[in-house]
């Protein structure tokens, strides 16, 4: 993460020239941009680099000076330090990923930024609506619908599907991957080609459920989930079991670990929102907010089908 200067050295340093900024803007023009922040995950992972490389992508375009902040996905702590800082700062907007930990307090400055009247663009973590402008993330209908068509186009005669999920992560993102995959093989009639596993979210017992499913479930092919954390524990039941590639897995998630098992060859595909989108219409819709004062309150961003021949 960059280390947070004194508020007085960062006055100076968001009317200056940053990376990615338009070039040929006199001083005076910068002065009188609007400043915008973006507080994102690290680039060292694959997925938030690429968000980040959208970012600077449209940033050339934009009429507003952007100055860069990151934090490691699980460092809560920093992540409600560099909000502390867009309040001292209010520049008139933020861009902003919300990996860490979300407590009562980051609600709390959310709230204190949103009284300034900073417009917030919020990326992937779909988080209350009363806290943000707009939100992006992966348009979950498309993505289960694209899921459904992989099976369908992928499955043959006598093979089983084994999707994994817990009622206690499913919220309304997950719910609507998950009906939407249903709806596709239902109307390719192979709903009941589907074997349901429903687990719990704690290790290592949903990985053991996953392991005895494994032994009892004859004629499998793939292992179905639709969101991040049985993504990896079927993966590593895969690994356990050594069951790959006879059996692999199709899954969401964005991690640097869920990658490393699509080039292990236990995921099969790796469905994950496109990552330079998600960063180049961020910039979009805060330029439109900074213009209009207003725009849509949600977007969908395409999906990625990551596999061992792609990833980068």
């Amino acid at each position: 993460m960059k280390r947070i200067f004194f508020i007085l050295y960062l006055l100076v340093i968001l009317i200056l020239i940053v990376p990615g900024q338009k070039k040929g803007n006199t001083l005076s023009e910068l002065e009188s941009s609007p400043r915008v922040m973006a507080i994102l995950p690290t680039s060292a992972n694959p997925f938030w680099n690429g968000v980040w490389a959208g970012i600077r992508q449209n940033i050339p375009y934009a009429s507003f000076v952007l100055t860069e902040y990151d934090y490691e996905i699980s460092d809560a702590d920093t992540l409600l330090q560099l909000l502390d800082l867009a309040e001292n700062v209010s520049p008139e907007g933020l861009i902003l990923a919300p990996k860490a930990a979300l407590s009562s307090s980051f609600y709390q400055k959310l709230q204190a930024l949103r009284d300034q009247g900073v417009k917030i663009v919020v990326l992937d973590t779909d988080i209350e609506e009363d806290y943000y402008d707009a939100f992006l993330g992966i348009d979950n209908t498309a993505a289960g619908k694209t899921l459904g068509q992989y099976l369908v186009s992928n499955l043959k005669p006598g093979e089983n599907v084994l999707e994994i999920y817990s009622k206690s992560l499913l919220n309304e993102t997950t719910q609507d991957r998950l009906d939407a995959f249903h709806d596709v093989m239902a109307q390719a009639g192979l709903l009941s080609w589907i074997r349901t596993l429903e687990t719990v979210t704690e290790y290592p017992q949903g990985l053991q459920d996953i392991l005895g499913a494994l032994e009892n479930t004859k004629n499998l092919r793939y292992l179905v989930t639709v969101g991040p954390t049985y993504t990896l524990y079927a993966a590593n039941a895969l690994t356990l079991a050594d069951l790959s590639p006879e059996v692999t897995v199709l899954g969401f998630g964005e991690t640097q670990k869920a990658q490393g098992y699509v080039e292990q060859g236990e995921i099969e595909v790796l469905f994950m929102q496109a990552n330079t989108q998600l960063g180049q219409r961020s910039v979009q819709i805060m330029e439109q907010l900074l213009t209009d004062g207003e725009t849509q309150k949600r977007y969908g961003i395409d999906v990625n089908l990551i596999t061992k021949q792609n990833i980068s």
